[in-house]
């Protein structure tokens, strides 16, 4: 009877930290996402599950991808949010099509789609909401997809400095080669990784990881030789060939520093290319 007991506890010990290691790797997944869009195998609608918008803001929107060019959408929004089918694409040659780089299938190629339709939605206050969306082909729907839009001002990165100097834009022109990187997130995103490099001299940019509030040092490259397209065969006399490149000096060298973020709120991955240029 003890026996039993033993390896029933072990059996559920084994379970559970299965399903633990199970729980990790969905969260790093849906970290790892970078955007919201999916498609729907069954009907081959592709939309976003969750998107921001901003209050009294003429142009939020969303799109829905459609696997025919003769299908129709129609919206319904909760909370007084006013939502409405704005623009409609159908396309009609045999091989004319749209896609979107975050719907692609088993082997990374884009899925091709006949038709999009864009919703318009427009809320005078803050909140989450949302929204029903419904597909037809012809008086047969095709799915029926529930939308979250989250109205509310927010901002990914709030404040950014390098060695004690604000950062107010996208760039910062700086004399000091070292100092320390310091960025602060927006309450509804977290840090993921800060990341910085500078050219090599074949144009290639190389990266390092750093921590937040810590010394970073700056690229000196600004000359750089990089070749763009080449082609040719391995006879040396022949005279069929291509090569074509370009020769780039920069007036300061600079350094970029990329700023990776997840958004909470949406689950997704977001990334921000800032430049320091040393004097």
């Amino acid at each position: 009877m003890k026996a039993k007991t033993a390896t029933k506890i072990l059996l559920t010990m084994m379970f559970s930290f299965a399903m633990l290691f199970l729980f990790v790797g969905d969260v790093s997944a849906k970290e790892a996402k970078t955007s919201t869009y999916v498609l729907d195998a069954k009907s081959g609608v592709g939309y976003q599950t969750a998107f921001r918008a901003t209050a009294n803001d003429r142009f939020n929107s969303t799109t829905i991808l459609l696997p025919t060019n003769d299908c129709t959408v129609s919206v319904k929004a909760t909370g007084g949010v006013v939502a409405k089918v704005t623009y409609t694409s159908q396309m009609i040659g045999e091989n004319t099509f749209t896609s979107n780089s975050n719907i692609t299938d088993k082997e990374g190629k884009e899925i091709p789609f006949k038709g999009a339709a864009s919703i318009s939605v427009f809320s005078t206050k803050d909140g989450t909401y949302d929204l029903n969306v419904t597909v037809k082909r012809g008086k047969k729907q095709l799915t029926k997809k529930k939308i979250k839009v989250i109205f509310g001002y927010t901002t990914m990165i709030e404040k950014m400095s390098y060695a004690g100097k604000q950062i107010l834009f996208s760039n910062l022109v700086t004399s000091k080669g070292s100092g320390k990187f310091s960025v602060k997130v927006g309450k509804d995103f977290a840090l993921k990784k800060i990341e910085y490099g500078g050219y090599d001299a074949n144009g290639e940019v190389q990266y390092k990881t750093t921590k937040n509030n810590k010394k970073i040092t700056l690229s000196g490259q600004k000359n750089f030789s990089k070749i763009d397209y080449s082609y040719g065969f391995d006879d040396p006399d022949s005279n069929y060939g291509y090569e074509s490149g370009q020769d780039v000096t920069y007036i300061y060298p600079v350094t970029f520093v990329r700023i990776t973020v997840l958004d909470k709120k949406l689950g997704v991955v977001e990334t921000s290319v800032i430049e320091l240029f040393k004097k």
